[in-house]
């Protein structure tokens, strides 16, 4: 198994399902399972995130859940993705910036922080677009300015 950091939640989900752990080899197996260890939702909303979750990202407690149903530790499932908002990203931006000008820009540190923080403003830039081509643009720009 490549390590779990490498792939996607549902692609070990899947091979946890095939190596039949706690007696769980289906994905109705697992939601019903899933429901028992947490029951704030119904097997079948289990069930209908295991499917979301193969396009988007789980959060950390249901992962856990999952790990929980399997009897496994947790560290054998990947960490939970979380994404940032454009404001966060901003803000480490700045933080970068700032601490960039602190360092001496002769020293290789100084060149090494001012070539990360362009290559930074060209993934925060690049960000904008995406946002604006998918119609996220204006709720992003009000959160920003």
């Amino acid at each position: 198994m490549p390590p779990v950091a490498d792939q996607e939640l549902m692609e070990v989900v899947d091979e946890l399902l095939d190596r039949n752990p706690n007696s769980i080899s289906t994905m109705s197996e697992l939601s019903r399972k899933m429901h028992e260890i947490e029951q704030r939702q119904n097997a079948e909303s289990w069930r209908r995130n295991l499917r979301k979750w193969r396009r988007t990202n789980a959060k950390e407690e249901h992962i856990a859940v999952i790990a929980r149903a399997f009897g496994v530790p947790r560290d054998r499932l990947p960490a939970a993705k979380s994404t940032l908002p454009l404001s966060e990203i901003d803000r480490r931006l700045a933080a970068l910036e700032a601490t960039v000008g602190l360092v001496d820009e002769s020293t290789t540190v100084g060149n090494l922080l001012e070539e990360l923080v362009t290559k930074l403003a060209d993934a925060t830039e690049r960000l904008r677009d995406l946002e604006a081509q998918s119609g996220l643009g204006g709720a992003s720009q009000a959160v920003t300015q």
